[in-house]
């Protein structure tokens, strides 16, 4: 049985919704998990813009609507950002603070039990501060949502590559020395 994913689309204001376009665009994501889409609409059509490419989608209400043999990829759509309302590559207190709350709701459906696991684009950090969100990086916020005490940290894993973080937002140099 595959996982049911929950995906977000990022900062509106960044790279995040031409990336999940085309991630979705490959059959071979699909085929290893049950993707949910939870964002706003018009910022996956802004992605998709960005991208030059369309994907079928589907809005849902709620996770057990989903269907997930069909073409179409479910989208629990948030109507929480208007793209026309956030310049693009700028830094945004109101993007910020809405991003924090999608990854929120996507975090909070997960510890429901509703979803296997979440996925995001990139984020703006700097965004996330100004909006009110007030941790480090989100490592530090999924272990506040989470009540994790203990040791965390990130491994990004794709084929015959993986990486691991050691340091958030420090150059090579300032870790090592």
């Amino acid at each position: 049985m595959k996982p049911l994913i929950g995906l977000m689309l990022g900062d509106v204001t960044g790279i995040g919704p031409e990336l999940v376009v085309k991630l979705l665009s490959s059959p071979a994501t699909r085929e290893k998990a049950n993707v949910v889409i939870i964002g706003d609409a018009r910022v996956l059509e802004l992605g998709m813009k960005d991208a030059g490419q369309r994907i079928p989608y589907v809005k849902i209400a709620h996770l057990k609507d989903a269907v997930h043999d069909a073409a179409a990829v479910p989208l629990i759509d948030l109507q929480n950002i208007d793209p026309a309302l956030y310049a693009r590559g700028e830094l945004n207190a109101e993007s910020g603070r809405l991003t924090g709350e999608t990854l929120k709701f996507m975090t909070d459906l997960a510890l429901a039990g509703d979803l296997d696991g979440i996925c995001f684009a990139p984020l703006n950090k700097a965004a996330l501060h100004r909006g009110g969100w007030n941790y480090h990086d989100e490592h530090q916020m999924f272990a506040a949502w989470t009540k994790h005490e203990g040791y965390f940290g990130e491994v990004n894993i794709i084929p015959q590559f993986s990486t691991f973080r050691s340091t958030t937002a420090l150059g090579a140099r300032a870790a090592f020395t």
